[in-house]
C-alpha cells in the first residue's frame, strides 16, 4: 500500500492511502423540518454547552447543530477509550424566529453505526435534553437532488 504525504503547513501532515474507500454516513432528512421553540432550544443548548460537556455531558452544540459523542471530552486522555463522534443533528438556528431552531437533518458517523446508533437514536438523544421525543416516521431517507426541469431526457 503506497502513501502520499502532503505538507499543508509547517507542522501539519496529511497522509493519503491509495485504494482507501470512504463510506458515506447514513443520513435522514426531517420532512417537514422539526421546529424547536425557544424554551426547548435553550434546554438543548444548556445540555450541550461548554459547562455541560465539562461536567461529563456527551452533547456539543454549535450554531449549525448538535454533535453526539461516545464520552465526555475529559476522557480524551484515556487511550483505552478514544473519543468518537457518533452523529450530528443539523439545524438552522434562529429560524423561523429569534431563539428557535429548525432541525432538518440527522447524520450517523461510521463510529456511530459501529456502536449501534441509527438516525432515530441520535435524534432521540438530542431531543431528550429538552425532554422531548419524536415519532421516527418523520425521518426519511436523504432526498436525491432535484432533476433539472430544463434538461432534456434524450441525448443530444
Amino acid at each position: 500500500m503506497s502513501m502520499t504525504t502532503l505538507a499543508l503547513a509547517p507542522y501539519v501532515r496529511l497522509h493519503l492511502v491509495a485504494g482507501a474507500v470512504g463510506v458515506p454516513a447514513p443520513s435522514s432528512h426531517l420532512s417537514p423540518g422539526l421546529v424547536l421553540p425557544e424554551p426547548e432550544t435553550s434546554d438543548v443548548l444548556a445540555a450541550a454547552g461548554p459547562g455541560a460537556t465539562a461536567a461529563g455531558g456527551v452533547l456539543s452544540a454549535s450554531a449549525s447543530g448538535v454533535q453526539v459523542w461516545n464520552a465526555p471530552p475529559s476522557h480524551v486522555a484515556d487511550p483505552a477509550s478514544p473519543l468518537a463522534h457518533l452523529g450530528s443533528v443539523d439545524w438552522n438556528f434562529d429560524t423561523p424566529g429569534q431563539g428557535f431552531a429548525t432541525i432538518f437533518r440527522v447524520i450517523v458517523t461510521a463510529a456511530g453505526a459501529a456502536a449501534g446508533e441509527a438516525t432515530a437514536s441520535i435524534l432521540h438523544r438530542v431531543l431528550a435534553a429538552a425532554r422531548m421525543s419524536i415519532n421516527s416516521s418523520r425521518l426519511g431517507p436523504a432526498r436525491p437532488p432535484i432533476r433539472d426541469p430544463f434538461r432534456a431526457n434524450r441525448a443530444i
